[in-house]
């Protein structure tokens, strides 16, 4: 005897996105993605670096997979405070939406600032975040699948981020170890495309006497639970403090570039290109604008 089954087609085109999501958009989550870490808004990457650049305001917007209806769409938006002598503040509010299925995430961030002497500092954060998703309801009807409906009803996760940064003169290095209870509990959950830690070195210096353009030069390694590490090597240029360009390129074979302008004491535009020459852990074609806002100044 033969036993029938019945599923509308908006049931199937939801459970075939929720297969797509889970192999390849999954790495769009949470701001691992975003470029304007590598200079423009680093407590991206590493809670540590929180009010390292003063008291600001930074939004931006990534998108991935051009040309694509129902492509990555991730939208942040950061503030940071510097309070009593060595602490500061920071949160982060995240939405990112990827076909029918919308994440949305929170994070707050503290540090505090250890002088060592009066070349060396050290910096520690920690994070506390909390994400959750569901499916668009308004391309639901009728019946709905005990799977999809299970993903309508799933609860928000909390986790944390734990990061650190020494600096010594124009000399950074800084690690983060993201997620920490998801892979203590070594929970998969399709998060396998996340990174587990990040760790990432850079260097400031003049290029000329009177110290109007400087270079930025950095080196970060992303480390996955599952697959090999991503390494990223750029440089930034700026000049006079108002112009800067950079250029960042990806052992996975993508190359990542971007310019912006400065204004001291109110703000920053940037914006973000980011090539298509091989996807591994990491997002297609990407665009991405960033707008900085300076409350003010250190």
């Amino acid at each position: 005897m033969k036993t029938a089954y019945t599923i509308n087609i908006s049931s199937l085109l939801v459970i075939f996105s929720l297969v797509l999501i889970s192999s390849t958009v999954c790495s769009q989550q949470h701001v691992e993605m975003g470029m304007s870490q590598y200079f423009r808004n680093k407590l991206i990457w590493n809670a540590a670096y929180t009010g390292s650049e003063g008291n600001r305001y930074y939004a931006l917007q990534n998108r991935s997979w051009i040309g694509f209806d129902g492509a990555p769409v991730l939208t942040s938006f950061s503030g940071e405070l510097n309070f009593g002598n060595n602490s500061a503040l920071g949160v982060q509010v995240l939405s990112d939406k990827s076909g029918v299925l919308f994440r949305n995430h929170g994070i707050v961030n503290y540090s505090y600032k250890v002088k060592i002497d009066e070349l060396q500092t050290l910096r520690l954060g920690v994070a506390l975040s909390f994400n959750g998703e569901r499916l668009d309801g308004r391309v639901l009807d009728g019946n709905i699948d005990p799977l999809i409906n299970n993903n309508l009803n799933r609860r928000t996760e909390f986790d944390g981020n734990f990061g650190a940064v020494y600096q010594i003169g124009d000399f950074d290095m800084g690690i983060s170890f993201n997620r920490i209870g998801n892979n203590i509990r070594n929970s998969i959950n399709n998060n396998v495309s996340f990174a587990v830690s990040q760790i990432g070195v850079s260097y400031r210096m003049n290029l000329t006497a009177d110290e109007k353009l400087l270079m930025r030069s950095i080196a970060m390694c992303r480390i996955y639970r599952q697959g090999e590490p991503i390494y990223d090597i750029g440089a930034e240029f700026s000049y006079n403090e108002m112009f800067h360009f950079m250029g960042v390129y990806q052992t996975i074979g993508n190359i990542r570039a971007g310019a912006g302008l400065r204004k001291n004491g109110l703000g920053e535009l940037n914006f973000f290109y980011n090539t298509n020459n091989r996807i591994s852990n990491n997002a297609s074609q990407q665009y991405e604008l960033g707008v900085g806002i300076y409350l003010k100044n250190k």
